[in-house]
C-alpha cells in the first residue's frame, strides 16, 4: 500500500480555513520581537476586531451607496504587530442609520422604510456576502450615530412617535436579515437610543411600572419576525434577557435549543470600563456573569473595550482576561478605545501567559480549532478508522447557526487525489 498524505480542511460557510497543528509558541530573548510576532494568529469568520462602517439611509435608499460598497470590499490589512484603528479585517459593523423615518428627526412623519431603502439594505447584504466577509449590523435612529441631544443637553428622543411604526420598521428588516444566515455574524437589537445602544430616550425609560416595556416589545418582534433562521440576536444589557424571558440572574435558567431565547446574548459597548461596564450590569457582575454562559457559549460576544481610572483591565487585568474565557469573547471594535487598545499592545505593559495582551487577545478571539496530535490511521480489512484530537484554543466556539465540514483527503505521492469524504459538524 502506498503511502499517503492526509489534509484535513475546515471549510466554513464562507470560505475555508485550513486546520493546522497549534504553533509552539516560545518566549523570545528580544521582547520587541515577542510585541511584532503576529504567529499563530487564524482569521476564523464572525471573530477579530471589526471595523465600523456608518450607513445613511434614505427614502431612495443608501447615502454614497459606492463609498459603502467601496468599504465592505476594501482588501484586509489585518494586523501587522502593532496596533492601529485602520487595520481591517473580514469583520464588519454596519451601523445602520434609519433618521430619515422617523418623525422627531425629519420634522414630517413617521415613514415606512421604502421599497428602495430594503432593496439597497438586501444589495448591501449581498456585496458582505460577494467579499467573503462577515458583518454584526445594527439598526438605530440616531442621526449620523452621534449620541444626538437636545436643547437641554440630554439625549434626544429620536425615535418614530408611533410606537407601532417602529415595529413595522422591525418587520421589514427582519424579511431581509433573515435572508443573510451566511453573510451575518449576529444582529444588535438597537432601534432605541442614542448609537442604538438601547438606553436614555422615552422607549428606554418605558411606561410607569414596567421600565423596560418598549425594550421587551422589540426584541419579541425580533425573535418572532427572524423565526425560520438562527442568527444570533444580541441585545445591550443583561436585564434585557431578564425581562424578556422572565427569568434572571437568581435562577438557575439556561435556554434550550429549541426555545425562542436560545439565540438573544450580549453586545457590550461598555466592555470592562468599570467594576458595572459601565451600566451593563446592574446587580452582581459575578453572578450575572455565571447566568449569561448559558447564552454566550453558543451566541458572538463582544463589543468596544472602554478605558477610565476603574476600568477593570486596568484595576484587575487578570480577572479581565478569564472573563474573556468564561463570557466567550468573539469580537472588538479596532476603532475604539484607541488608549485602551495601545495601552494592551504596549510591549512594556499588560503581559498573560507569556505574550502581551493585545497578542494574546487577537489570538483567542473566537473559535481556534487545531489538531493537537498526529491522526493516526488503522486499517481493517476494507475499513480504515481515522483518530483525531483537536481542541478549540479559543475563548468562544462556534456560533448557534453556524455549521463546519470536516473533509478528509487522501493523496498519493504524486499529487493524485485516491478518495474524498466529509461530515458535517455543528456549532
Amino acid at each position: 500500500m502506498k503511502k499517503s498524505i492526509m489534509y484535513l480542511v475546515f471549510a466554513t460557510i464562507l470560505f475555508s480555513a485550513f486546520l493546522s497543528c497549534k504553533p509552539e509558541i516560545e518566549e523570545p530573548e528580544d521582547d520587541e520581537t515577542l510585541e511584532h510576532s503576529t504567529e499563530g494568529i487564524i482569521y476564523n469568520p464572525d471573530m477579530g476586531f471589526y471595523s465600523s462602517i456608518t450607513v445613511e439611509v434614505k427614502e431612495n435608499g443608501i447615502s454614497d451607496f459606492s463609498s459603502v460598497k467601496k468599504k465592505i470590499r476594501k482588501t484586509p490589512t489585518y494586523f501587522t504587530g502593532t496596533y492601529s484603528s485602520d487595520a481591517t479585517f473580514p469583520l464588519l459593523h454596519l451601523k445602520v442609520d434609519i433618521s430619515a423615518f422617523s418623525k422627531r428627526v425629519n420634522s414630517s412623519t413617521d415613514k415606512d422604510l421604502t421599497t428602495a431603502a430594503i432593496d439597497d439594505i438586501d444589495e448591501m447584504l449581498s456585496c458582505v456576502e460577494e467579499a467573503e466577509k462577515t458583518a454584526i449590523i445594527r439598526f438605530a435612529y440616531d442621526p449620523g450615530y452621534d449620541g444626538k441631544k437636545n436643547s437641554s443637553g440630554e439625549y434626544a428622543d429620536v425615535e418614530p412617535e408611533d410606537f407601532n411604526k417602529l415595529l413595522s420598521h422591525v418587520e421589514a428588516i427582519c424579511g431581509v436579515l433573515k435572508e443573510y444566515p451566511r453573510a451575518l455574524t449576529a444582529i444588535e437589537c438597537g432601534m432605541i437610543g442614542p448609537w442604538g445602544e438601547m438606553h436614555s430616550t422615552s422607549y428606554a425609560n418605558g411606561i410607569e411600572g414596567n421600565e423596560l416595556y418598549y425594550i421587551v416589545q422589540v426584541m419579541n418582534k425580533f425573535l418572532t419576525c427572524l423565526e425560520g433562521c438562527k442568527i444570533p440576536l444580541l441585545v445591550r444589557q443583561p436585564r434585557f434577557i431578564y425581562a424578556c424571558t422572565g427569568h434572571d440572574y437568581t435562577s438557575s435558567y439556561s435556554p434550550s435549543q429549541s426555545d425562542s431565547y436560545y439565540r438573544l446574548g450580549i453586545y457590550n459597548d461598555g466592555y470592562l470600563g468599570s467594576s458595572s461596564d459601565l451600566g451593563t450590569f446592574r446587580s452582581n457582575r459575578t453572578q450575572e456573569i455565571e447566568y449569561l454562559k448559558g447564552f454566550t457559549n453558543h451566541t458572538p460576544y463582544g463589543g468596544e473595550l472602554c478605558t477610565g481610572d476603574e476600568a477593570v483591565w486596568k484595576t484587575d487585568f487578570n480577572s479581565a482576561m478569564e472573563e474573556m474565557q468564561d463570557l466567550h469573547l468573539s469580537f472588538l471594535n479596532i476603532g475604539w478605545n484607541d488608549s485602551a487598545l495601545k495601552a494592551l499592545c504596549n510591549k512594556n505593559a499588560y503581559r498573560y501567559n507569556g505574550e502581551h495582551a493585545f497578542i494574546y487577545i487577537i489570538k483567542h478571539m473566537g473559535y481556534r480549532y487545531s489538531l493537537r496530535n498526529p491522526c493516526t490511521l488503522e486499517l481493517t480489512g476494507n475499513t480504515l478508522s481515522i483518530s483525531m484530537d483537536i481542541k478549540n484554543d479559543g475563548f468562544g466556539d462556534m456560533s448557534m447557526h453556524r455549521t463546519k465540514n470536516i473533509r478528509i483527503f487522501f493523496v498519493r505521492d504524486d499529487g493524485s487525489v485516491v478518495n474524498e469524504g466529509g461530515t458535517e459538524v455543528s456549532g
